[in-house]
């Protein structure tokens, strides 16, 4: 029996293994709402944390595979009629459930809110929504920077027919092929700093790039949730978790200096928390232009196509009006992503995780 109980715990473990195994190799979407778990399954901070926890359970998974054993030689000494030997078991049985109680409650005391296992996931979470943010505002300067390439390089062409008809200057031919060469670094610099930002986050992940990693779009920000925020009801929480305002509280020294250094310590929180606050809201002003703007270029967008389409555009103005749209895109895009950084920032440090690096 004993022997047994081996081969099927060995086989329990190889076909876990196989199967986080399995999840890593696969992992070829990246999405924003799943950041913390690919955190769990591939970065490496975590996965040293995660030793102990994973010891614990596979001891647990023994106890059970055992208790299950006993109990099922108690039920068959039961069963013939052996009440001592089947008592015994049942003694062992118990002690098998206390130990694997004992052993579920040292996990989630390690796996609670506000352990120092949580607060890891969450800081590491923080940031990988921070690069995924600016991988996704890197990515449509990128795309507006290839389509300004692609309309300086089709007006570099244009001025160049023209000047071979005599219909312009070498002067003209000069400014336009600056143009394309200062669009062409532009485009370059944007795709280095993208792909750049693309290896830190799928880093962090612990994501090998094959070239089949995709990273996936970040959900817009609740503007909703935003303007309905009342800053006074989240006062209180942002402060508490200030720790010049901890400190303070637990300072040994007279009770006058003590309130001292607990107010200005109070007060410094208070005019932070003010200041996120209202960058927060300056953003979402800034969001709402981003968006107006972004309306009206899409009409003009809509306008110059069907003007190629009718014949009363150049593929080289078609190529200048996609330049112009994608620089709006981006704009909006970008004011977007600016938005919701902020709002994560801000709902983090409601937490005790804040963007300060001293809090």
């Amino acid at each position: 029996m004993r022997r047994s109980s081996h081969i099927i715990l060995a086989a329990s473990a190889a076909l876990v293994m196989t199967v986080l195994g399995s999840f890593s190799a696969f992992a070829s979407d990246v999405e924003y709402d799943s950041l913390r778990d690919l955190l769990k399954a591939g970065n490496s901070t975590v996965e040293s944390l995660n030793k102990s926890i994973k010891n614990l359970e596979d001891q647990i998974s023994i106890l059970e595979t055992s208790r299950f054993n006993i109990d099922s030689l108690k039920d068959s000494a039961s069963a013939s009629g052996d009440t001592g030997t089947a008592s015994q078991y049942d003694n062992a049985s118990s002690s098998l459930y206390r130990t694997i109680g004992s052993l579920k409650k040292s996990i989630a005391s390690q796996t609670a809110a506000g352990s120092g296992y949580e607060s890891t996931l969450d800081s590491l979470e923080k940031s990988a929504q921070t690069m995924m943010i600016s991988y996704k505002t890197m990515e449509y300067n990128t795309q507006a920077a290839q389509k300004s390439y692609d309309a300086a390089t089709a007006k570099y062409n244009t001025v160049l027919n023209r000047y071979t008809a005599g219909l312009a200057s070498e002067a003209d031919v000069t400014k336009a092929s600056n143009d394309m060469l200062r669009a062409q670094n532009m485009y370059l610099t944007y795709s280095q700093q993208t792909d750049s930002m693309r290896y830190r986050l799928l880093q962090l992940l612990g994501i090998t790039d094959d070239g089949t990693v995709t990273i996936g779009e970040v959900p817009a920000p609740d503007v909703n949730a935003i303007s309905s925020i009342d800053p006074q009801a989240n006062l209180n929480t942002y402060v508490g978790y200030d720790n010049d305002v901890i400190s303070s509280r637990h300072l040994s020294n007279t009770a006058y200096y003590k309130e001292a250094a607990l107010t200005e310590a109070d007060g410094n929180a208070t005019a932070e928390f003010w200041d996120m606050y209202n960058q927060l809201q300056a953003d979402l002003t800034d969001y709402n232009a981003a968006a107006s703007a972004f309306t009206a270029a899409q009409k003009q967008y809509d306008t110059a196509q069907h003007k190629y389409t009718a014949g009363m555009l150049t593929a080289a103005d078609l190529a200048g009006a996609d330049a112009s749209y994608a620089s709006a895109l981006s704009s909006f895009k970008s004011s977007e992503l600016n938005l919701k950084q902020a709002y994560e920032d801000y709902m983090w440090a409601l937490k005790g995780l804040s963007s300060d690096p001293q809090r």
